[in-house]
């Protein structure tokens, strides 16, 4: 929040040359939805004041709804006056701002021995967005032209809320929309673009939003994990442990989207099926992983020659 100081510079001007004198100003106050606001023309002392009014805009036309003077106290005009709370510098609070409290305040304070100070206030509420990353799309395959790999939103901002991306040294496009609703809240989409490639899956990305006002700009980051790459089982790679009792521990992997299911083979037969790893004897033999999903297989061996380890 923060006062116009300069037009008690002019009040006290009119005061020294002891005449008639009208004073206009104009200012801005800023709110952040659910807080209080407090709305306030500049410093005076009540005991030099005869009259405060507080006025407001509403459908092009200027309403009273409180006013105050010495002998009265503040006296309620109209049902506006029960949403505020005078204070005893003869500003006005409104407590727990909402969207509908945005408008234009006008003061009109009438001072001794004929000065008459007008100020023109906008109250501006600012909304923070709800950011939302959409957890599941639609899965893409591997190929040449960009496909949605993210989508970050900014819902029911005011001011609008803008939308970045941070990808480390990924190649990226985005679209974005917005969406402007009847209270005057715009919800932002960013979509993340890229060459689907079976290396960027499981990566984390940063969604940034940023929103700017008047008194300083809020950011905020989400991490977005693209998760919607899918592609064939890649290189099958073959680790072996050896267990306390000198049995061997096989264990199979293949970079997948969806995750491979594994198969193990010896001598052409099927030995064990839906399994990654598998338990056999220190002796020799070739045994064969094999990796599947909807889009592919792929095939490792690995050879055990007299005893291993």
């Amino acid at each position: 929040m923060r006062s116009l100081s300069w037009s008690s510079l002019l009040l006290l001007l009119c005061f020294l040359w002891s005449a008639t004198c009208h004073v206009s100003v104009n200012g801005k106050v800023y709110a952040i939805l659910g807080s209080n606001a407090t709305i306030k023309c500049t410093d005076v002392t009540l005991a030099w004041i005869r009259e405060i009014t507080w006025q407001r805009e509403v459908g092009g036309k200027t309403e009273s709804f409180i006013t105050y003077t010495t002998e009265t106290g503040p006296r309620s005009l109209t049902w506006l006056a029960s949403r505020v709370k005078f204070l005893a510098d003869g500003s006005i609070e409104i407590p727990n701002v909402t969207l509908d409290d945005e408008g234009t305040y006008k003061q009109v304070i009438t001072m001794l021995p004929s000065m008459v100070l007008e100020c023109k206030i906008y109250l501006q509420v600012q909304v923070f967005p709800i950011i939302h990353v959409v957890p599941e799309l639609d899965p893409v395959m591997v190929g040449c032209l960009e496909e949605t790999v993210g989508i970050c939103i900014a819902r029911a901002a005011k001011p609008p809320a803008a939308i970045d991306w941070r990808t480390g040294d990924l190649a990226y496009s985005v679209e974005e929309s917005e969406t402007r609703h009847e209270n005057g809240t715009v919800t932002t989409q960013s979509v993340l673009k890229m060459i689907p490639e079976w290396k960027i899956n499981g990566i984390n990305v940063t969604c940034i939003v940023l929103q700017e006002d008047a008194m300083s700009d809020i950011q905020t980051e989400r991490t977005v994990t693209i998760r919607n790459i899918h592609f064939a089982p890649q290189t099958v790679n073959i680790d072996v442990l050896r267990n306390s009792d000198e049995s061997l521990q096989l264990l199979c992997h293949s970079e997948a989207n969806p995750p491979a299911k594994y198969c193990w083979r010896r001598s052409d037969q099927i030995i064990e099926l839906g399994a990654s790893s598998l338990i056999v004897p220190n002796e020799p033999g070739i045994y064969v992983c094999e990796a599947k999903n909807y889009l592919g297989v792929n095939t490792g061996n690995l050879r055990i020659e007299n005893t291993f380890f």
